[in-house]
């Protein structure tokens, strides 16, 4: 028997540290492979580079959630390999702000199709899991963040001392919200026909018609929009994301394919997933969101509202959702330029 599999969760760190370096290794074999001299390790920090064009140590350290050490060991290496550079920030004149060298982006062009291979890939040997892998390491990871294992240690260790029988409990029927992987889109597109259809809302003009309704990860995972599942007890609940408004201004986005099924309604789901979608507009750089619905959405509306949303008198844009009839903006702070 594999050691790891007689030892069980007592060694889930070092078992996930063997399927990195697993992960690590193929990723060497398919730069070698390619005659491109890049190290696996170095990819998130350049991946957020080549996406941002640029950023401090700090900015780099928060978005991937790693200290800020491991980040500047990263750079050291990608600064020696001359793939980055550091410049003076503009507004603060104590920080750099790290960027890519012309050879950086010259070999970030040849990595991008690369890096469409692997993910290829990977989402190949994920899907024949039949489970939700990321979504599952995802929830993991919140849980520990909330109820780090080393306090729950503690507790019990005072519980045998003390004789307490109160101990920590894993938090019951929670939901959490991630972005939308492939392995989805039967889920979501069920979703949006059941809720659609609930309402009357499948006739001529209605966004249940749309071609993307079977596809929603592909149609979302394209520059400037965006996807939010909503996970609850292990199941995809529900939906919303953030897309150009078609036929509109570049700086409009529009809060696309909001949808719930009714049994997790009024848990807060809703305005979770139109809070994520909107930090997301502002993070794509969008200066306005729009929405259409429809007057019989009674509920959504006060929701909207209540975010900041303000009615207007028509539709914009050229979305051929001529059924609708209640339509919504919202001004929007962006973080950084349009992406």
């Amino acid at each position: 028997m594999d050691f790891f599999d007689a030892v069980g969760s007592l060694a889930l760190g070092s078992r996930l540290k063997r399927l990195s370096d697993m992960f690590m290794a193929e990723g060497r074999t398919v730069y070698r492979t390619a005659g491109v001299d890049f190290e696996p390790r170095w990819f998130p920090v350049f991946f957020i580079l080549q996406q941002r064009g640029s950023l401090t140590v700090t900015e780099a350290a928060a978005e991937l959630g790693v200290p800020h050490t491991y980040v500047s060991q990263l750079l050291k290496e990608l600064r020696q390999a001359k793939l980055v550079s550091f410049k003076r920030h503009p507004e603060d004149g104590r920080s750099r702000l790290v960027v890519l060298t012309a050879e950086g982006r010259a070999l970030g062009a040849v990595l991008t199709p690369l890096w469409n291979d692997i993910r290829a890939a990977i989402d190949t040997v994920i899907d024949a899991t039949h489970i939700d892998v990321l979504g599952t390491l995802r929830r993991i990871e919140q849980l520990v963040a909330e109820m780090p294992p080393s306090s729950i240690v503690e507790a019990r260790r005072r519980a045998r001392t003390t004789g307490a029988a109160e101990l920590p409990t894993a938090p019951q029927r929670a939901f959490y919200l991630r972005p939308i992987e492939r392995h989805d889109n039967p889920a979501m597109a069920a979703i949006i026909r059941s809720v659609m259809t609930s309402m009357g809302a499948c006739g001529p003009g209605f966004s249940i018609n749309d071609a993307e309704v079977d596809q929603m990860y592909e149609a979302y995972t394209v520059p400037g929009a965006r996807y939010v599942v909503a996970v609850y007890d292990g199941t995809v609940v529900g939906g919303a994301g953030i897309a150009p408004l078609l036929g509109g201004d570049p700086s409009t986005c529009e809060l696309r394919k909001m949808y719930l099924l009714p049994e997790v309604r009024g848990l807060g789901v809703g305005r979770a997933l139109l809070t994520q979608c909107l930090e997301a507009a502002c993070d794509m750089g969008y200066t306005q969101c729009y929405i259409e619905t429809l007057a019989s959405m009674t509920t959504a509306q006060q929701m909207y509202e209540r975010s900041g949303f303000t009615r207007i008198p028509g539709a914009l844009g050229a979305t051929g959702h001529f059924s609708c009839d209640v339509f919504y903006v919202k001004s929007l702070m962006p973080t950084r330029g349009r992406v």
